[in-house]
């Protein structure tokens, strides 16, 4: 009763066939039900679908601004902070990062500031890196005014001022900024030492200031004194990579400038006609707010768009001029770069790392004088990114879209990162216990071409994604100056292969050029009387591809040089030594 319950087996093709044989029957073979096949759409839609399970995490732990919330939740990104856990992509401060916070990044993660950038975000670091390189390069940091870091240098900054009176020589005008202060806050101008002692007496106990010479002949718009917000995107520090935005922010003071007296120094200058901090102004009665984005030419904020085009207006070349900007910003960060390469090769010290795991928007603050040369005055780690106006809304809104594009996070870099982890554990679990030299070798050629091509996919994505970031960094003359370094130091190093028929430029290699012949395999060189083969049996070939006329011919030997021995000095008894009286 079982066996009769049971369903009957599944017959294959074949025994159906032979049973129906047998029974005298028909053979009908069955059709086979066919798999419907998914769409294209429908099989793409599931993909996507699978790919955008995990998104793309921003931390915003210790960012304060609604702005970088904003344009994040605009990419499709995830807000998170420390409390939730979650292993996040980008993380985004206001602060300056500790070298022990880089070195717990995993590789997928990024953090948008670099170690060590307080050598140029801060007034007194500044101040001391670009006068160093004044005194190497002054031509070149010629932008930076004259500056000095006290109270270290404050015996040098004496000497500017009379020992008598304390009066400055050339009735020069100085401005002294705290390090650590913003917005404006604690900046005193001076002409006299009294003055300078005074400024130095607020400072609190262990804090220092820097003291430079005011611009004194500066560019002005309407008799305003302004400043420009010139934003610049660091995306990595070895190599260095640096992308200009095109836009930025004209800041104009509310007073018209007048040229600082004496008597209005000594009596306390009116602040909003010398300084152009948006914080000192926006509370002046004569501020005038910019309340739409057509209107860029309007109001005490305006853009740099505007300002290239008022300039052209002037008869003056934007284009220039927004070259020699371009150039500040590199000089200003070519000072430091070694430091900051030094710095995050030591808290990131993976071979396979390319330089990407950190990003850093600055604000550089640049002024001009009247002959169009610009000014370095401060340089921000963490520009404000507030948007109480549509103009700036507009300006960083767009601003913040492309960067978050340029940074290149994607919700599968954590995924490869775990199988690039795996492969890596597996070749060394299988790999010689005692590496040769060839294998490590290999390894190093095999990562150097992984990170090139890394390297160029990435080159070719910025020129896809950046609109308007524009890169200054590596600039042509330095790819150029690159290339010529590589190509001398081959030349050094005796890998160029010129023409085989060329006569020898060096002693001791037969067959002229590097000692190479036959395609490499068979030159031979002489060293000190030895001769090492060049490969499998192209040495004795070696003369044979080359023309006897175009062979050069053995040096002829140095004559050998003979040098007599030296007499042994002769001893004269002591009668000769006197002759007739006197001393011989």
């Amino acid at each position: 009763k079982a066996a009769a319950a049971s369903p009957p087996p599944q017959l294959s093709a074949a025994a159906r066939k032979r049973r129906a044989k047998e029974a005298g029957e028909e053979y009908t073979p069955t059709k086979k039900k066919k798999k419907k096949k998914k769409s294209s759409s429908s099989s793409s839609s599931s993909k996507s679908k699978r790919k955008n399970t995990t998104p793309i995490y921003i931390n915003l732990e210790q960012c304060k601004y609604q702005s970088v919330a904003d344009c994040a939740e605009g990419q499709g990104w995830a807000l998170c902070e420390d409390d939730d856990g979650l292993d996040w992509n980008v993380y985004w401060t206001d602060t300056s990062v500790s070298a022990q916070r880089v070195m717990r990044l995993a590789k997928h993660q990024k953090i948008n500031h670099f170690p060590g950038m307080r050598a140029i975000t801060h007034k007194v670091p500044l101040a001391k890196n670009m006068m160093r390189m004044v005194r190497a390069f002054p031509a070149e940091y010629a932008h930076v005014p004259k500056s000095w870091a006290l109270p270290t240098e404050q015996k040098l900054f004496r000497k500017k001022f009379s020992t008598k009176t304390g009066q400055a020589f050339s009735k020069k005008t100085y401005i002294l900024k705290p390090d650590h202060a913003c917005q404006g806050k604690g900046i005193v101008m001076c002409r006299t030492w009294d003055q300078v002692n005074a400024a130095l007496a607020g400072v609190g106990p262990g804090e220092t200031m820097v003291a430079q010479e005011y611009v004194t002949d500066p560019l002005l718009i309407d008799g305003h004194k302004f400043d420009l917000r010139v934003y610049a995107l660091v995306l990595s520090v070895d190599p260095l990579r640096i992308m200009l935005y095109d836009d930025g922010l004209v800041r104009i003071c509310a007073v018209k400038y007048k040229n600082p007296t004496a008597k209005a120094v000594r009596e306390g200058i009116d602040r909003t006609a010398h300084l152009t901090n948006y914080a000192v102004n926006k509370r002046h009665e004569a501020f005038e707010f910019n309340d739409s984005v057509e209107a860029s030419g309007v109001g005490n904020k305006r853009t740099i768009r505007w300002f290239r085009s008022w300039l052209e207006e002037k008869g003056h070349d934007s284009v220039a001029a927004w070259t020699r900007v371009a150039d500040l910003v590199n000089r200003t960060l070519l000072a430091i770069q070694p430091q900051l390469q030094h710095t995050y090769r030591t808290v990131i010290p993976d071979p396979e790392d390319v330089g990407f795991s950190c990003f850093e928007l600055l604000g550089f603050d640049v002024m001009f004088r009247k002959d169009l040369s610009p000014v370095l005055v401060e340089v921000n780690h963490s520009p404000s990114l507030t948007c109480d106006t549509p103009l700036d809304r507009d300006v960083k809104y767009g601003l913040l879209s492309e960067i978050m594009k340029l940074v290149k996070v994607s919700s599968g870099d954590r995924r490869r990162e775990q199988a690039r982890t795996a492969a890596g554990a597996q070749s060394r679990l299988y790999a010689s216990s005692r590496p040769n030299a060839e294998s490590s070798e290999r390894e190093h050629i095999l990562r150097d071409n992984a990170a090139a091509t890394r390297l160029r996919k990435r080159r070719s994505y910025e020129q896809r994604v950046s609109k308007n970031f524009h890169l200054i960094m590596p600039t042509d003359e330095a790819v150029a100056w690159a290339a010529r370094k590589e190509m001398a130091w081959a030349a050094s190093k005796e890998m160029a292969f010129p023409d085989p028929t060329a006569p020898s430029t060096s002693p001791g290699v037969v067959g002229g050029g590097a000692g190479c012949v036959g395609e490499g395999k068979g030159g031979e060189r002489m060293n000190g009387g030895r001769i090492d083969g060049g490969g499998d049996g192209g040495s004795k070939h070696a003369r044979a591809l080359v023309p006897p006329e175009a062979q050069a011919p053995a040096p002829a030997p140095a004559p050998r040089v003979v040098r007599k021995k030296k007499a042994p000095p002769q001893i004269l008894p002591d009668a000769s030594i006197l002759t007739d009286g006197g001393a011989k």
